[in-house]
């Protein structure tokens, strides 16, 4: 039996839109259990249970906050699974997994102060199903085949109004027609399913080791499709340098994300774009190929480098979008995407107690239009519309580097010390607008590159178990997240996540305790093989 449990509370609970953070408080807590039972030494039956649940407020902008806006979210989830594992023999080992997954959300705002839209929304998402799959341990090879099963209801709910007189007096502007007394109301639910079977292999000669796979989609909600999605991957270890060589190919069937699927995709939407083609094309899955090439290195006793080069070519590429200016998330997705890049990681094993990595990746992602699937809003609708425009993904950050070193000393106390360095997603500002903003803003932005500024974070943490050889050690926690109290962007009005400023310098304490009859703490993940 295992049991674990936490709540936070926290005046800034997400990444607010201004420099002051105005309207952010929130909570959280979580409830996870497990229970394992062995009737007889080839089975073992586990049953997992969890709950999760979120209050928080959404952030406001400086205007939203003048007029009074009062928005709050609520999210809850549970999930329940039950497993069978079973030992045919000493080579042969089964799988079989029942789950349950519910979750809610829900945007209030009963005051109805929104503004410059009063939204409210009430979804709910479940996948229900089961997965089992077979192994079989050969000389030279390990099999592996199974299947998976899902069911996916989905219930969504929106009402929003134009509560800024700026909008509701414009009649050129299509929401207009939306006010408190006549209100925009969507309401809608379908109920999808989607199911899997795929086989593996792995195959060990020597130095030489090789990994196949084949794996069929059949996904049916919004749109019907099937996808067959090989994979190879191959290794060799050059025993007499330490030396590995890999190289791998995978596609990849990805199923758009469910979350305000409905709303996204639904021709009702229509009526709130402006471009002149106000056709919305549900949102379609996403069809990846993903290639690698990479070698690992042994360099005498205690350091590892490692280095892969990677292309994904993607078809379909999912994204999200905010609706108008509300705190409604909803996916789209883009004709093709192209992602590639670089990564060096360097990793050091412990000497004396110090363990630590440094890496560092060169990247570029880039989008090519046109929109094929979701709601079509904002100002540049109608440029996204236009087949063959290539712009910068969201997240396209050439350089990024982290570093950690931790000691760990046999008294029971640990130290670390982090960095990362990120030299900056595309932005949309422009000049006109780059002189209205405040200073601390124009400091973290790159009009020129079109950018935001590079910037380096860095985090120290420290703790101590106590008690560590009884059957309940307590551990004790102390971390400060940026540590110098830097001012930076995530983001800043990119075009499609919008704006997101950083979390300033954070300092946090934890008290762990730990109730087990054995000093060996079970896995907390649960679950069973995906076929991925």
């Amino acid at each position: 039996m295992y049991v674990n449990s936490d709540f936070s509370r926290s005046s800034r609970y997400l990444d607010p839109p201004e420099i002051p953070n105005y309207h952010n408080q929130g909570g959280a807590a979580h409830i996870f259990s497990r229970f394992d039972f062995s009737p007889s030494t080839k089975d073992n039956l586990r049953l997992s249970l969890s709950t999760n649940g979120s209050n928080f407020e959404v952030p406001n902008r400086f205007d939203q906050q003048l007029a009074g806006q009062d928005q709050g979210q609520q999210l809850r989830d549970d999930s329940e699974s039950f497993g069978w594992d079973h030992i045919f023999n000493n080579t042969t080992l089964g799988n079989l997994v029942l789950f349950r997954r519910s979750s809610t959300s829900r945007l209030l705002d009963p005051n109805e102060t929104g503004f410059p839209f009063f939204a409210t929304q009430d979804r709910r998402l479940r996948n229900e199903g089961l997965r089992a799959n077979i192994s079989h341990e050969f000389s030279h090879n390990s099999f592996k085949a199974g299947i998976e099963a899902h069911r996916l209801p989905i219930d969504e709910a929106f009402v929003l109004a134009a509560t800024d007189p700026a909008i509701v007096g414009d009649p050129t502007n299509p929401v207009s027609q939306f006010t408190l007394t006549t209100p925009f109301d969507f309401s809608d639910r379908r109920t999808g399913k989607q199911f899997a079977w795929y086989a593996q292999d792995r195959l060990r000669f020597g130095g030489f080791t090789a990994d196949v796979g084949i794996r069929y989609d059949h996904y049916d909600l919004l749109v019907t499709e099937d996808a067959w999605s090989p994979r190879v991957g191959l290794a060799y270890f050059v025993r007499q340098t330490g030396t590995v060589f890999r190289a791998s190919y995978n596609r990849m069937f990805q199923t758009p994300p469910v979350e305000n699927l409905l709303l996204s995709s639904s021709p009702l939407g229509a009526v709130f774009t402006q471009v002149a083609n106000k056709v919305i094309a549900p949102v379609p899955p996403e069809r990846d190929n993903f290639y690698e090439l990479g070698a690992q290195q042994q360099l005498g006793q205690y350091i590892r480098v490692d280095v892969s080069h990677y292309v994904k070519n993607i078809r379909n590429i999912s994204d999200k979008d905010q609706f108008l200016d509300t705190g409604i998330i909803f996916p789209v997705a883009v004709a093709r995407g192209d992602v590639r890049g670089t990564e060096v990681r360097l990793d050091l094993a412990p000497i004396h107690g110090v363990n630590a990595y440094v890496s560092y990746a060169n990247s570029k992602a880039n989008n090519t239009t046109p929109l094929v699937g979701g709601l079509f809003l904002g100002q540049t609708s109608d440029i996204l519309l236009e087949p063959g425009i290539q712009f910068p993904a969201d997240h396209d950050e050439r350089n990024e580097s982290q570093f950690g070193v931790t000691y760990s000393a046999r008294q029971g106390w640990w130290t670390s010390f982090n960095g990362r360095y990120d030299s900056g997603v595309p932005s949309e500002v422009d000049q006109a607008l780059f002189a209205t903003l405040p200073p601390v803003i124009q400091q973290n932005l790159d009009p020129v590159r079109g950018r935001v500024k590079p910037r380096a974070i860095f985090d120290i943490a420290a703790g101590y178990e106590w008690k560590r050889e009884s059957q309940h050690p307590i551990e004790l926690q102390f971390s400060v997240s940026n540590l110098f109290n830097s001012f930076y962007l995530y983001n800043f009005e990119s075009v499609f996540s919008g704006t997101h400023i950083g979390s300033p310098r954070e300092v946090a304490g934890r008290i762990v305790f730990h109730f087990s009859s054995a000093k060996t703490k079970p896995d907390a993940t649960g679950g069973g093989a995906h076929g991925r």
